[in-house]
């Protein structure tokens, strides 16, 4: 939040921090975008980023940009039905700012609170992940290590503590300079398109669930690539 402060709009991104708040995520999204909906995401994409940039203090479009992922890339229920992805997917993008009912909450394979399963099946399930991610080299390491997520406790928790000390002198943001006398950093396109492929193979989305390989699938997508580009560019000079 504080490089999100911390630039020209600093009045509308204080205001978005006190007023925004991310979105729960219900269930599981889909950790690819279907390629015949591609198209129809990159589009939508744009048209929320472009409102954003033409009306930033627009508190419901900064909602609708949050509401993205979770709404359009929720993984849908089966209940013994076969779904066409890139159906749903493209439907769910057409329903885009209209009402819905809250997502229903689940739980994904393998992740639950209950007993732990077999070693095994503990393993197998870490390398499937990191293979439907592509991250070829994650999954070699962790059959090569076979090591197990370690267990919460007291003890990891001290260990994880020492890593990662909290800020002895919190209060040094404090003399940053004023953002009213400083010229604030603009990307360009490049640098845009480079960021999003920087980015390892499985990482990690934000609190909606957005995740770096969605992006660059929809960057990728010819058709719509050059208008989304430009409009994420314009998204980002705005927060800075």
């Amino acid at each position: 939040a504080a490089w999100l402060c911390y630039g020209a709009s600093y009045k509308l991104s204080m205001l978005l921090l006190l007023l925004l708040t991310h979105p729960e995520v219900g269930q599981p999204l889909l950790k690819h975008i279907p390629r015949g909906a591609r198209s129809a995401c990159s589009q939508a994409l744009t048209n929320i980023l472009q409102s954003i940039c033409s009306r930033p203090s627009d508190l419901d479009r900064w909602r609708t940009l949050l509401r993205f992922a979770p709404d359009v890339l929720a993984q849908p229920n089966r209940a013994g039905r076969r779904h066409n992805l890139a159906n749903v997917v493209k439907r769910r993008v057409e329903a885009l700012g209209r009402p819905t009912e809250p997502p229903v909450k689940t739980v994904a394979a393998g992740t639950g609170h209950g007993a732990p399963g077999k070693r095994s099946d503990v393993l197998l399930a870490a390398v499937t992940s990191k293979l439907e991610d592509g991250n070829i080299s994650a999954a070699v390491r962790i059959l090569c290590d076979q090591s197990r997520p370690a267990t919460p406790n007291l003890e990891n928790f001290s260990i994880l503590a020492g890593k990662h000390p909290i800020d002895p002198h919190p209060d040094s943001l404090a003399g940053l300079p004023s953002p009213n006398t400083t010229i604030p950093y603009q990307v360009e396109e490049s640098d845009v398109a480079a960021a999003i492929r920087s980015f390892p193979s499985g990482s990690a989305g934000g609190p909606d669930g957005l995740r770096p390989q969605h992006l660059l699938e929809l960057a990728n997508h010819r058709e719509t690539s050059s208008a989304l580009l430009k409009e994420m560019t314009g998204f980002i000079n705005i927060l800075l």
